[in-house]
């Protein structure tokens, strides 16, 4: 047993990380915190529209993959509708990211240490955690990067037409699960194409190119219904040339969770230089880069927002540009390089083990308690009183009432579009309190409205969300 383990010690050591990760997962997946409202907007659509409709516009602002939805709603099918039916998807994906991403590092990489560090980084990263447990579908995006590589890097032309158009079918889909996969397969596209193979390259990338001209029709549709809102919400989050270097900053603080991003900055900048001048990993490195870059271009056309989790599929490709270091020093054999890179390794990981410590003896909370307090309401709720819904805890409520089916008189602060529920993120419901009435106000998500009222019950949850009763007939 002793000399088997020694043997194969970095397999050992692969699986224990990957069984950790896992497990951080696992802990938040079953500590099944309430959704906070982006997640319920999108859960309402799933549970309210048929699955045709996925593939259309959606109500509450939301733009989501059609393929992400439709299994998401066939999991509530076969599992009822839950939060954690609903997560499942995102939960599996999450969890599959980590064993693709390692076949990525093995592909890339000779240096077992450097694969090693990779995996430490990518499956215990909080982000990586946090998103492989939330029902939207930026950890999909994720995964989608992560298999493009993987399929790429071990791309072969020498392969029959039959099986290579199969592939290009196959990654013709992924945009239907994940919108930036459009983009990243698209790259990896043009990074391979070779007068040599050109043939080849054609039966893969037509099935591909016939899927996108449909995707491209759907998503003109969707985007024209909502672009004036996405626009004016994710305004400060494009980049212009003053900003480009702080919005980089703000998007690694919040990519590896460190206020202090200097470090894998310096990192990324010193793997780029090496990456010009190493043959490893050509088409990793050039995937890499190109998709980094892209993603800052379209964010100068205004066209994609250069915004934490929209940037999170990234992270993989920024991680290995980082890795480019370790695989170069880790084979200097250098003892004290090895504690240099031991020191660098043990500061990234710090946001990780933190985040691990405090999950594993507390349950685990969002921003909101929407549930919680959308189960007091319920069972303290009379059939005459009258609700009035906060603006932005608008989504909340029409996503939990769905399973608590209030008939209350409810007061909401919403537009209605081509029969699609838009709400008002900035108007507030005017407050008219009647005698012989009785009212009551849901707000989970902490609005700072109806502060001077004086209630006569009312539950606050840990965020700062609340709910309150008033009697008309003591104002």
């Amino acid at each position: 047993m002793v000399k088997f383990a020694k043997k194969n010690i970095y397999l050992l050591s692969t699986i224990l990380v990957i069984l950790i990760g896992f497990l951080i997962r696992l802990k938040i997946f079953f500590d099944n915190p309430s959704f906070w409202f982006d997640e319920s907007a999108l859960g309402f659509n799933v549970l309210e529209l048929k699955f045709k409709d996925l593939f259309g516009i959606l109500h509450l602002q939301q733009i989501a993959p059609p393929l992400f939805l439709v299994t998401a709603k066939f999991l509530t099918c076969i599992l009822g509708a839950s939060d954690m039916s609903l997560r499942l998807f995102p939960f599996i994906i999450g969890n599959l990211c980590m064993v693709v991403f390692g076949l990525c590092l093995t592909s890339i990489f000779k240096n077992k240490f450097t694969i090693l560090t990779g995996m430490l980084l990518f499956c215990l990263n909080v982000e990586m955690v946090k998103y492989s447990v939330e029902f939207k579908p930026y950890i999909v995006d994720t995964f989608a990067t992560c298999l493009v590589l993987y399929i790429f890097t071990k791309i072969n032309f020498n392969q029959s037409y039959i099986k290579i158009f199969i592939l290009g079918a196959f990654l013709g889909i992924l945009p239907w699960f994940s919108f930036v996969s459009a983009i990243t397969i698209s790259i990896a596209y043009v990074i391979i194409f070779s007068i040599k193979n050109y043939k080849k390259w054609f039966a893969c990338f037509l099935p591909f190119f016939v899927s996108m001209i449909l995707f491209i029709i759907y998503y003109l549709k969707v985007n024209n219904f909502y672009s004036e809102f996405m626009n004016d919400f994710f305004y400060n989050s494009f980049i212009t040339f003053d900003v480009l270097i702080s919005k980089i900053i703000l998007a690694l603080n919040f990519l590896f969770n460190l206020k202090l991003s200097i470090l894998p900055l310096l990192l990324i900048f010193t793997g780029i230089i090496y990456g010009f001048f190493s043959k490893k990993s050509d088409f990793a490195f050039k995937f890499s880069l190109f998709n980094i870059l892209g993603c800052i271009t379209l964010s100068f056309l205004h066209k994609y927002p250069f915004f934490n989790r929209f940037v999170l599929y990234l992270y993989p490709l920024f991680l290995l540009l980082i890795l480019y270091n370790f695989e170069k020093f880790y084979n200097f054999k250098n003892k004290f390089i090895n504690f240099i890179l031991v020191i660098l390794i043990s500061f990234l990981l710090i946001p990780s083990v933190g985040y691990a410590k405090s999950i594993t003896f507390q349950k685990i909370t969002k921003r909101d308690c929407a549930r919680e307090l959308m189960i007091d309401l319920s069972n303290k709720i009379n059939p005459q009183d009258i609700i009035t819904v906060d603006t932005l805890s608008t989504p909340d409520f029409l996503y939990y009432n769905k399973y608590f089916n209030l008939k209350n008189i409810t007061n909401f602060n919403i537009d209605v579009k081509n029969g699609k529920l838009l709400y008002k993120r900035d108007k507030n419901i005017p407050l008219n309190i009647e005698k012989n009435k009785k009212y009551w106000f849901y707000s989970p998500w902490v609005s700072g409205l109806y502060t001077g009222l004086k209630p006569d019950y009312i539950n606050i949850c840990k965020e700062g969300g609340r709910i309150f009763y008033i009697n008309g007939d003591k104002q």
